[in-house]
């Protein structure tokens, strides 16, 4: 019978080799938890027999936030490194950077401080690719946290396996099916240490509260396959998504020119279309031009869904930071001012 440990080295294996990982340089973000201790063993471990550990690059981010046990977090992260041979680098937040976001959120804050850090260390070391520990109980837990939030069929597809952080780095996630419980086990079979994160146990953000009190709630009282519910309908909603990109992106070559600043629409190509659709394609304009989304919400894309329905071409309209839409001819014309 296969043992944990072979059972997740090989599909870590299969991962890194597919996508010609130590080719491109790999940084691993390592916080010291368990997740991402077992990661950096498992990528340590390959790397090792393929004599590629000069393309392996450890990052942790102090975000400051617990006193002394932040500090011995990065203290432990940069005694693994070094133990096992590879360069590791940490940057600290400031109080200012760990100040809440527009939306007060310190979660979001956060998030963003970390991938900016893994994001410039892959660009100073031209390493392509930043691995994290995402497992199948994140993915539940951020799914179901859409839901209750009210997501779309996008945000059921839950975290991604590949994301572009930028042209030159992509954040990859190979363990968005291996559980908690299958990490401790293959943990303990490397007898190998991690640190805990007492922040992980409240209830400050609302992660730890699915985590901590619905989840288990939902388990017993409802559906002890709870977690295997949600994962398939991910599954199926990643399909779908599948299905609707195809789409956009014949939609997106048949009706938009892109240039240097505005981006035109061509509504005759656009107005027959179904309305998930036209918003959707406003929403991959958001994306190629690196505009924030945040700030965008149901009443902004319907707004811009009812431009192209209704055709009012006398009303110009102000989005947030500064995006203008209006007509110019039976074009529609989206600059960011």
């Amino acid at each position: 019978m296969q043992t944990i440990h072979n059972q997740i080295s090989r599909q870590f294996q299969t991962r890194l080799t597919e996508i010609h990982a130590f080719e491109h340089g790999i940084v691993l973000a390592v916080s010291g938890g368990a997740d991402s201790v077992a990661m950096f063993s498992i990528v340590t471990e390959f790397a090792s027999r393929q004599n590629q550990k000069s393309r392996v690059l450890v990052a942790h981010l102090n975000h400051a936030l617990r006193g002394k046990e932040s500090d011995d977090d990065e203290q432990f992260v940069i005694e693994l490194a070094k133990k096992h041979g590879l360069r590791v680098i940490t940057g600290r937040l400031t109080d200012r950077e760990t100040e809440r976001d527009e939306s007060g959120s310190l979660e979001s804050t956060l998030r963003q401080h970390r991938y900016n850090f893994l994001q410039k260390t892959a660009e100073q070391n031209a390493f392509r690719y930043v691995l994290t520990a995402h497992t199948a109980n994140d993915q539940v837990e951020t799914v179901l946290h859409r839901i209750l939030r009210g997501t779309g069929l996008r945000g059921l597809g839950g975290i991604e396996e590949y994301r572009k952080l930028s042209d030159a780095v992509v954040v990859v996630r190979p363990m968005l099916e291996i559980t908690t419980s299958e990490i401790r086990e293959y943990l303990k079979t490397v007898n190998q240490t991690y640190r805990t994160d007492s922040s992980n146990s409240g209830d400050k953000f609302t992660r730890n509260k699915i985590r901590g009190t619905l989840l288990p709630l939902i388990r017993e009282m409802i559906n002890p396959q709870t977690d295997h519910a949600i994962l398939r309908l991910t599954k199926q909603a990643q399909q779908a998504e599948s299905i609707i990109e195809t789409l956009i992106d014949k939609l997106e070559e048949k009706c938009i020119v892109y240039e240097q600043k505005q981006t035109k629409i061509k509504i005759e190509n656009l107005t027959q279309e179904p309305e998930e659709l036209i918003i959707r394609l406003f929403q991959r304009i958001w994306q190629k031009r690196n505009w924030q989304e945040r700030q965008m919400g149901t009443q902004q894309w319907q707004s811009l869904k009812n431009f192209v329905k209704q055709k009012e071409k006398n009303k110009r309209i102000i989005l947030p930071n500064q995006v203008a839409v209006e007509y110019c001819g039976d074009m529609l014309m989206i600059e960011k001012k």
